[in-house]
């Protein structure tokens, strides 16, 4: 059998990814193959990509280097990824969700044939989801605008589409959901589960690439709408999270959006509900997160990680010559309300 496991993305991916690395030999003992492709390797922050970097590029063309080949692809696709000497053959990466529709079917057709396929996927309350994606669009990206308006203007709810994708191509049945929300701190254990693996012992993972505190997210808010680069947020919330990797994460609770949301999606979310047959109207739950509190001298700290950062940044070169367009005005450089998440 075929596993895909898809991510998605902000759904302990990472963390997943941390164990079928460290345990592919126990993993191949009890029946289950993970390809160690050179990308499998973690980065010097410790994080592993998952091992599917070809596969990736085949169903998704926008990522395909001039050199590559889809011939030859299909050609060494059971070489790379398969093993006959065991009954399940394990693929993952968060990037196989932006496979798109026309090239999973063929992907279907031309290369997995008959073999029989699990798609293994993480999903989260649309409210959690939502933050978590704004989130990391702070971090990575220099995003500046508030999570109300992320979440009522912009935000999409991704992980359905991908969803819909991969059920219409290899069959409803053939999708197994975990729900983040319950599993979060043992979502190794949950995907060993559904994998139908042996629990391992050592399961738990680090903890790898956290959300920022509700301290560092005010700050690098502010930040953001005065620089614009995403490579400068990235150095701030890479020194945000090398100083405190074990830092609380911020969270906030907004009643209105999570309605909004409810509203929104609701529709798609119970289609999916009845189609996979599993509970999924779960994700549309109101339910509070209950707010965190920040301690007296978390802003002193943050500014002043944040400063070196930014120091350390621009004499690397991080900052782009130009501010990145984000349809906003100009921020002031000085404001009389704190960005927070309202």
């Amino acid at each position: 059998m075929l596993c895909l496991h898809i991510g998605l993305p902000k759904t302990g991916t990472s963390a997943i990814q941390h164990f079928l690395r460290g345990h592919a030999g126990w993993l191949s003992d009890a029946g289950f193959h993970y390809a160690l492709t050179p990308e499998a390797a973690p980065d010097a922050d410790g994080v592993s990509s998952g091992n599917a970097l070809a596969l990736v590029r085949y169903l998704d063309p926008r990522r395909r280097p001039e050199a590559f080949s889809v011939a030859s692809f299909e050609r060494t696709f059971e070489a790379t990824y398969l093993s006959d000497r065991h009954s399940v053959s394990i693929i993952s990466s968060e990037f196989l969700a932006s496979a798109g529709a026309d090239q999973l079917l063929r992907f279907r057709d031309q290369v997995v044939g008959d073999r029989p396929v699990m798609v293994i996927a993480a999903v989260r309350s649309l409210y959690g989801h939502a933050f978590s994606t704004w989130g990391q669009l702070v971090k990575r990206h220099a995003y500046s605008r508030s999570f109300a308006h992320f979440a009522q203007r912009q935000y999409f709810n991704s992980q359905i589409a991908v969803l819909r994708r991969y059920g219409k191509c290899f069959g409803w049945d053939r999708l197994k959901l975990i729900r983040y929300d319950q599993h979060q701190h043992d979502i190794v254990g949950a995907f060993l589960a559904e994998l139908g693996a042996p629990q391992s012992p050592d399961r738990q993972a680090p903890r790898i690439n956290r959300s920022l505190s509700r301290a560092e997210l005010d700050v690098q808010l502010i930040l953001n709408r005065l620089h614009g680069s995403p490579g400068l947020a990235t150095a701030v919330s890479d020194r945000f999270v090398s100083e405190r990797p074990d830092g609380a994460s911020g969270r906030v609770w907004r009643p209105d959006v999570a309605r909004s949301l409810a509203d929104r999606f609701g529709d798609e979310v119970r289609t999916l509900a009845r189609k996979t047959g599993q509970p999924l109207e779960a994700l549309l739950e109101e339910r509070s997160w209950g707010d965190t509190t920040t301690a007296s001298g978390e802003y002193a700290q943050a500014t002043a990680d944040a400063l070196g950062a930014m120091w350390s940044g621009f004499v690397r070169g991080a900052v782009s010559d130009r501010r990145r367009e984000q349809d906003e005005p100009e921020p002031s450089l000085i404001t009389s309300q704190r960005p927070h998440y309202q």
